[in-house]
């Protein structure tokens, strides 16, 4: 996954977009739900520069950097009242459209706000249940074995506590670490990596399902 931060010859807008060159996938971040949203329009600005777009790649270390200066949308414009609702109905009617930052590879250590700050995560957890899917909340990369120690336990508490504060009345949330390894630096150095995933907990998927039936 590659990051680019664009900028426009015509107007002071910033984007924060994700773009998987293997898919031909383009996913814009959106502050307003904290998630990654596959928009393909923005593949003519990539490729062609249309709308004067300006694609500046950036590391993954960056990418935090220029979410912080991202603002929300203001409720008060109708035009972002309603580009928040075209997104939010992108979570919900389709879903396997939307990532969390975990999804895209990026790391805890990579990352300031907790992941369960997103706004838009429990709908995404909710517009899954049909697919009995999970979602990774976030990812904790370590170097020796040493770190691997400290990152797997920050990945269980984060996993317990992430277990609780998106749990409610109305939706019950369950959370699990896995285990695994990554490749880093085309093959010369190992990292273990901890994957905290969540989804709705197995009663709360079954009522869900049959209310929709």
């Amino acid at each position: 996954m590659d990051f680019y931060r664009v900028t426009y010859d015509w107007r002071d807008d910033v984007t924060l977009v994700a773009v998987d060159i293997e898919d031909e996938n383009f996913f814009r971040y959106v502050a307003s739900t904290g998630l990654w949203h596959l928009d393909p329009a923005l593949s003519n600005g990539f490729l062609f520069g249309d709308d004067g777009a300006q694609y500046s790649p950036i590391g993954e270390e960056a990418v935090d950097d220029v979410m912080g200066t991202l603002p929300k949308f203001d409720m008060r414009s109708r035009h972002h009242k309603l580009a928040l609702t075209e997104f939010n109905e992108q979570i919900r009617l389709r879903p396997d459209e939307v990532r969390t930052s975990a999804d895209l590879g990026l790391t805890m250590q990579q990352l300031s706000k907790r992941p369960t700050a997103a706004p838009g995560l429990v709908d995404l957890l909710l517009a899954n249940v049909r697919r009995n899917r999970g979602r990774r909340l976030a990812v904790y990369g370590a170097r020796s074995s040493a770190e691997a120690t400290m990152r797997r336990r920050a990945a269980e508490a984060l996993a317990k506590s992430a277990a609780a504060s998106l749990s409610s009345e109305k939706v019950q949330i369950e959370t699990s670490v896995f285990e695994g390894v990554r490749i880093i630096d085309a093959g010369k150095e190992w990292s273990e990596v901890y994957t905290v995933m969540v989804r709705l907990a197995p009663a709360h998927r079954t009522l869900k399902k049959n209310a929709a039936e």
